[in-house]
């Protein structure tokens, strides 16, 4: 069933980290986006809903102006390559190549075990995995409130790596509004907006998203390998 429209309950994110997440933070207060006072809370629902046979299209456009589309679909249900936990196989496709990803519903977030980057012509340039597996977004009530913040810990193992060991990483989230009014092709939405900042890689890198209920990611920016593309919903299909 294909939605172009709809109307999505706005929440907030992300993560009572996993329980080996070494050094993760408590919230405290950051700065609001406009209209949205610290401390409000989003509706609480699925914010990214997971099956196989579900898929998203998004229209994208990159910094140097270039534009496409792209598609997130989740293929299959079986065991990450490497990490071997029970997952869904997540394919996304932007501008610049493809990412498998293997992911999995944890209580009141979504985790990310492991993910391979392809080039365009679909060899794998990279395998990442994940210990203790990494937020894709959390829904727990403390994180559902504007303003939010944390950090997440973890140990990242790259194939090939030159290092030949895990490297020690981190992350930040902010959940900078809540109930945002979104409007994108397919539609507008109430959404909860939240960002990740990748700290201690060699290249830093920070993401956007917003969600909503019932229907999943609807705008990100700063994606792709250069996180250079805004990704914005054109449509979504459900089994």
């Amino acid at each position: 069933m294909a939605t172009t429209a709809g109307r999505c309950w706005g929440t907030s994110l992300f993560a009572c980290v996993v329980t080996f997440i070494l050094g993760c933070g408590g919230s405290t207060s950051a700065t609001p986006a406009t209209g949205t006072a610290a401390g409000d809370a989003a509706t609480q629902g699925n914010y990214l809903p997971l099956a196989v046979g579900m898929s998203w299209t998004y229209n994208i456009t990159s910094a140097s102006g270039t534009t496409g589309q792209g598609a997130m679909t989740v293929q299959a249900s079986e065991n990450a390559p490497k990490a071997g936990d029970p997952a869904l196989r997540v394919q996304t496709t932007l501008l610049d190549g493809a990412t498998l990803a293997w992911e999995q519903t944890s209580g009141t977030s979504v985790v990310r075990y492991e993910e391979q980057q392809l080039s365009q012509a679909g060899n794998v340039i990279v395998d990442k995995q994940y210990m203790p597996p990494i937020l894709v977004l959390d829904e727990s009530a403390a994180h559902l409130v504007s303003g939010a913040t944390w950090t997440e810990s973890y140990m990242e193992l790259q194939t090939p790596s030159s290092k030949g060991k895990a490297t020690k990483e981190q992350a930040v989230w902010t959940v900078e509004a809540v109930n945002e009014s979104v409007t994108v092709a397919a539609g507008t939405y109430t959404c909860i907006r939240v960002s990740r900042n990748h700290t201690t890689s060699k290249t830093p890198s920070s993401t956007t998203e917003w969600y909503a209920v019932g229907v999943g990611k609807v705008r990100e920016t700063g994606a792709g390998q250069n996180n250079d593309q805004t990704l914005e919903l054109a449509s979504v299909s459900m089994p």
